[in-house]
């Protein structure tokens, strides 16, 4: 049976599919994307959905997940190869501010109310295997992972803290969120549950099981619910799901009524329209999905392909 969606892990990289439909509509006045578009070297790229393209600028280089949507500066954020954190105005290119980092962080937020940048890193040892003898070469055992969580002001570069944190098996890398009322770091385990890191310390303080793999995660601040895509392999069919996140409750599922694959990690709520958005694979096509209903209620074509989409609006 044919796959349909496609999904990363922290420490496992698995493939999984889905789906959606067709409709195109105009009105999409002022929502504005901005994402990276591989095809020829690497640009971030910025289109109003209304008009089409506003800006392009070259990339080097950058780490998948790290990108960031600034509200207090509109920029638009991504962590390079060299492990700078690079924020750039979405509508000029211009460089706002760049700063190092310890890591090639990933999953990406921003507390905007203390101007910090939050994301978790990880650093590789391995363990010496004891059964092993070999006077030619040193031999290692299995690998160990040690997992950070960092904040950062976004105005200076200063590191403000950095501490280990313990997130089990891995967690999904496109279902992260910061709930910024409680001042949480939201990711979703390899093991479905919702885990709350206190991002000052690296401690979990709060856990809730969700019982499902939820693929590209929205966080719904005014209902403090979650927003996702399921598949079943059962059905062969994807679904647009909502969880309570503080209790972790389904509160309602819908079919997807068209037939796609996704980009990973793109998503979005659009609070407008009130639709869930995503991009199709390999059509690249906005779809604006309606919750309620799982139609697609319009789309919208991209000439070329891009990742790490951030929807905003000017």
């Amino acid at each position: 049976m044919k796959r349909r969606f496609f999904y990363l892990t922290v420490l496992l990289l698995v493939v999984i599919l889905h789906s959606c439909t067709k409709q195109t509509d105009s009105k999409l006045k002022s929502l504005i994307v901005t994402g990276i578009k591989s095809a020829k070297g690497s640009e971030m790229v910025s289109i109003r959905l209304d008009s089409g393209v506003i800006n392009s600028t070259p990339v080097n280089c950058y780490v998948f997940g790290s990108t960031v949507y600034d509200p207090g500066s509109s920029g638009y954020g991504y962590v390079d190869c060299d492990t700078m954190f690079r924020l750039v105005n979405p509508v000029t290119g211009d460089l706002i501010k760049s700063f190092k980092l310890p890591g090639p962080l990933a999953q990406v937020v921003i507390d905007s109310e203390d101007n910090v940048l939050i994301g978790r890193y990880s650093t590789i040892s391995y363990e010496d295997d004891p059964d092993t003898v070999d006077t030619k070469s040193i031999q290692v055992g299995a690998p160990v992972y040690t997992n950070y969580v960092i904040r950062v002001n976004l105005e200076t570069g200063a590191i403000v803290s950095e501490n280990q944190v313990d997130i089990g098996d891995g967690a999904y890398a496109c279902s992260y969120f910061y709930d910024q009322e409680e001042k949480g770091y939201v990711l979703l385990r390899a093991d479905n549950k919702l885990i709350t890191i206190n991002p000052s310390t690296g401690a979990v303080v709060k856990t809730v099981n969700i019982r499902n793999i939820l693929h590209n995660v929205v966080y719904r601040s005014d209902n403090k619910t979650i927003i996702g895509l399921t598949y079943s392999s059962e059905t062969d069919r994807n679904y647009i799901e909502v969880f309570d996140a503080e209790t972790g409750v389904q509160i309602s599922k819908k079919e997807v009524m068209q037939r796609d694959d996704y980009h990973a990690c793109i998503s979005g709520y659009d609070s407008e329209s009130g639709c869930y958005l995503s991009v199709n694979y390999p059509q690249n096509e906005v779809l604006f999905i309606n919750i309620s209903t799982g139609e697609i209620e319009k789309t919208y074509k991209f000439e070329v392909p891009m990742n790490d989409i951030k929807f905003w609006r000017r």
